[in-house]
C-alpha cells in the first residue's frame, strides 16, 4: 500500500522512564496518540475556512507505538486524486504538530519525519518497502 509515514523518536526517553513510572508513561504516550484524530478534527473545526476538511482520513491514519518510536501511517485509498494526497499531506502535518506539542507538554519532545512511500502495516507489524 502506498500512503505517508510519520517516524518519531521521543528524545531522553530512558532519562524520563528512570525518573518516572514506566507504566504510566507509557499510557499517557498512548492516550496522546490516540487523541491526535479527535483533535485534529476539533482544531478542523475552529479554522474550518482556511483547513480541507479532515473527516475522511480519520479511518486511514493508525499508529504503532514500540519502545521510544512512535509511527503515523496514512494509507491511499485505490485510485486516488492529487487533491486527496494534497489533503492529506496537510492531515498528517496537522497530526505531526498535534503529536510534538503534546508530547513537550508532557516532558516529552520528539523529532521526526514523514515519508511518502509503499508500506505494509498488518496489527502490530509495519514495514518499508525502499524504491531501488
Amino acid at each position: 500500500m502506498r500512503g505517508l509515514i510519520g517516524f518519531f523518536d521521543i528524545l531522553g526517553y530512558q532519562n524520563f522512564l528512570e525518573n518516572n513510572s514506566a507504566t504510566e508513561s507509557a499510557l499517557n504516550v498512548l492516550k496522546i496518540i490516540t487523541d491526535i484524530p479527535k483533535e485534529i478534527k476539533h482544531l478542523n473545526k475552529q479554522v474550518a475556512k482556511t483547513t480541507p476538511d479532515i473527516k475522511d482520513f480519520d479511518d486511514h491514519l493508525k499508529h504503532l507505538v514500540f519502545s521510544d518510536t512512535l509511527v503515523f501511517t496514512l494509507d491511499y485509498p485505490e485510485n486516488v486524486d492529487a487533491e486527496w494526497i494534497d489533503n492529506a499531506r496537510v492531515f498528517i502535518e496537522a497530526a505531526s504538530a498535534a503529536l510534538t506539542a503534546k508530547m513537550f507538554e508532557n516532558g516529552l519532545p520528539v523529532r521526526g519525519v514523514i515519508h511518502e512511500g509503499d508500506f505494509i502495516t498488518k496489527d502490530m507489524c509495519f514495514a518499508l518497502r525502499e524504491r531501488g
